[in-house]
Parts: structure tokens; sequence; C-alpha cells
């Protein structure tokens, strides 16, 4: 029987067969989507994976959350340094004037920051980054750990921007670093968000710089700033690392070379990251490798990090060391770092 106005029941089955039928065309759809989609996570997760992986190949350690984390942020000729202490969860921001005048190390002299990053390219490519560490640690007297250069990103500008970059969802910003020129292995990466993002804002500290520097003028005209490192110093009482400080051991730093003033600027660095420096001398005898002795601790395991002082107290090569130095390894110091040729 027909009803004037309602749809017969074989249209309405046809109907309501169309409607399964689009439904799933739909999911079909969506899962294809959602298959294309992941894959395409995959292969930019992969990608990522391998990248920040390879570090690990040529990195001396791997940050593993024991102690403060400082990393060198370059965006053109702008640099800053963010420092995570992971301890007391603070985060210091320091962004460097491009145009203080900088010792680069390797006998290169005098230059302005801005200049360093391509003087290390122009003298061997690929070498822009380490020289710019290099220059930092010379400079502030910290221990770089890492860097990151966001030459290609438009959303880092300074270290307020690279911060707020860091906090951003993992798997956007982590897309997103495939632009990024990072020595940070994945985990380091991963850790490093984790510890921003759960850091109060007011744990974060901004230094400026320009308050400790003095002004001046190159031959040319040029206005540029100067650093006393004793100003310099006064300012980064922050970098110190908690774990550090908190065993206070008392350390020796003795220079085993010809080269001048080499322990006053290991013992500044290991001063500013709160160790405690009791004797800066030369060795009675010249060693081709540096050591480092003492007891078993996260200080002595810290500066065997900075330092990367990879000769080992058992191994043949420092056995001359050893014997050379029992007058050093007698002082009173609980650990005592001795700098040879290599470092």
């Amino acid at each position: 029987m027909y009803t004037y106005g309602m749809p017969s029941l074989k249209s309405a089955r046809r109907g309501g067969w169309k409607t399964v039928q689009n439904k799933n065309k739909l999911k079909k759809k969506t899962k294809l989507a959602l298959a294309v989609l992941g894959l395409i996570l995959l292969v930019i997760f992969v990608g990522n994976l391998v990248k920040f992986t390879q570090p690990l190949f040529a990195k001396s350690y791997i940050w593993d959350g024991e102690f403060n984390l400082n990393l060198v942020v370059k965006k053109n000729s702008s640099v800053s340094v963010i420092s995570y202490n992971p301890k007391e969860k603070r985060i210091i921001l320091l962004k460097i004037p491009e145009t203080v005048v900088v010792e680069v190390p390797r006998e290169f002299g005098e230059w302005q920051l801005r200049s360093v990053y391509d003087l290390g390219e122009t003298s061997k490519k690929g070498e822009g980054i380490d020289l710019l560490k290099q220059t930092i640690v010379t400079f502030l007297g910290i221990p770089i750990d890492g860097f990151l250069d966001a030459g290609d990103v438009n959303e880092v500008v300074d270290a307020d921007s690279t911060l707020e970059f860091l906090r951003e969802n993992f798997i956007f910003s982590l897309t997103s670093f495939s632009k990024v020129k990072t020595d940070l292995t994945l985990w380091e990466l991963i850790r490093l968000k984790m510890g921003i993002a759960s850091t109060r804002f007011d744990k974060v500290e901004k230094l400026d710089l320009t308050k400790v520097l003095d002004k001046g003028n190159l031959a040319d005209g040029t206005q540029v700033f100067f650093a006393d490192p004793v100003k310099l110093d006064s300012m980064l009482s922050g970098f110190a690392d908690p774990a550090i400080k908190a065993e206070h051991k008392t350390i020796a730093v003795f220079n085993a070379t010809e080269r001048l003033a080499l322990a006053q600027k290991a013992s500044r660095i290991i001063t500013n990251m709160g160790g405690n420096v009791i004797i800066t001398s030369n060795a009675p005898t010249k060693a081709d490798k540096s050591l480092v002795l003492g007891e078993k601790s996260l200080t002595l395991k810290r500066i065997n990090q900075v330092f990367n002082l990879t000769c080992k107290s058992k191994s043949q090569e420092c056995d001359k060391i050893e014997q050379e130095g029992e007058n050093i390894l007698s002082s009173r110091a609980q650990i005592n770092v001795i700098l040879g040729m290599d470092f």
C-alpha cells in the first residue's frame, strides 16, 4: 500500500543502504587520512630521531639531569645562553650583545662576538658552532653543554622566544626542529623540554649583560662593548650548580704546560660552576695528557665532563703523569686537576 507523501518501503531500504554505504566510505577515507597523517608523523619522527642520535657519536657525555644544562642559542648574529637548573627548577636567560669584544680561542685574537661563527666557518667548514661555544666558555667562564642554531626558525628571535619555542607542544616543535641545528640528542631534548615545561614563570631570571660591560670605540669609530671578567663573574653567580656547591669539595688546578694563565682560566670555570678552588698553580713538570684525580663524587664527574679529561688514572698513558705528579697528589685538595698539552 502506498501513501501519498511517504516513501515506499523499497525506496526507504535503498536510502538506508546508501546511508550505510556513505558512512562506510567516510570511515575508509578517515582511516586513510589518519594512516597518511601517521605515516607523515612517523617519517618526521624517524628523520628527527636520526638527526638527534648523531650527536651520540660526537659528544663525550650526555646530559642526564644531574647537573645544570647551559645551552648556547644562535639566531643569525644574535647569541644568547639559556641555563636550566634541574635541581631548583630555575632558568636563566642571558642575551650577549653581538658587538662585545671577545677573546677567540685557537690564537684568533680579539673579535666582535657577531664575527666568531663566520670566522670558524671560514677557517674550516662546520667549525663555526664549535668555535662559538669555545669562545663563550672563555668569555663567560661557564661550561657550555650544547647549542641550538635557530637560523631558519621564524618563531625564534632571542632567548625569550627560544624558551617559548622549547615550551611548545612536543610533536609540533619536533617537526620545527627539522630546521634547527643542534648537538642535543633526542633524549636530552625531551628531558630539557619536560624540565622547562614544569618550571614556573617566576623561576625564570633574565640577565642584562650590558649593566656590567664597558662601552668603547674601535679605531674606526665603531661602538663596542668590553668586559671586565671580575664584573662579569659577579653577575654569573646564578650559574653555579647546586650539586657541586652542596659537596663543597676542595679543588686544586695545576698547569702542566708552557701556556700562560691556563690554570687561572680553568679555575674561573670551576669556580663559576660552584666549585671550591683552593690552589691554582703550575705543575712541577710538563705533561702531554690531562688528568683529574680525587674522591669519587659529582664534582669529579662534572669536571671530567666539562674539561673532557678522558685520560684515566689506571691507563698506561697516564702512568708518567702519576709518577711525576706525586707532589701534586699530596696537596691538601680533595680533587686535583692537572692540565696537559691536550687541554
